[in-house]
């Protein structure tokens, strides 16, 4: 994965020839974005429209190409990588501030994970 800092004056429109499957805009807040995917010259994906910081771009077949227009003066803070976001994080959502998992509740016992082969000079129960 790989960040960027893009300046852009409002309206302009910056074109990344940049390979991957996903992208994020990390920082960014003066204005919104409109951000269009491509792969081999044609559209993939949706369009995003008025997205900002936040925002998650996982078109299904990667890209080759990212076109984004900024509404306003800003300098944009973006990720982009060739793999894909954690299982549960959805095209456009934001991830959970913590990817811990909840306890079980107080009338469920936590399940017992019992190792496959014991510790080197320990037993088997």
């Amino acid at each position: 994965m790989r960040t960027i800092s893009l300046p852009f004056t409002a309206g302009e429109t910056k074109t990344l020839s940049i390979p991957g499957r996903m992208l994020r805009v990390l920082a960014g807040t003066a204005g919104t974005l409109d951000i269009d995917f491509f792969l081999g010259g044609r559209t993939v994906g949706e369009k995003a429209s008025g997205v900002d910081a936040g925002y998650f771009g996982i078109p299904a077949e990667g890209f080759d190409r990212v076109d984004i227009t900024s509404s306003s003066a800003q300098t944009v803070k973006l990720a982009l990588g060739r793999g894909g976001f954690p299982p549960g994080i959805a095209a456009g959502k934001t991830p959970p501030a913590s990817s811990a998992r909840p306890a079980p509740p107080a009338d469920r016992p936590a399940p017992a994970y019992l190792p496959t082969h014991p510790a080197p000079g320990k037993t088997s129960p």
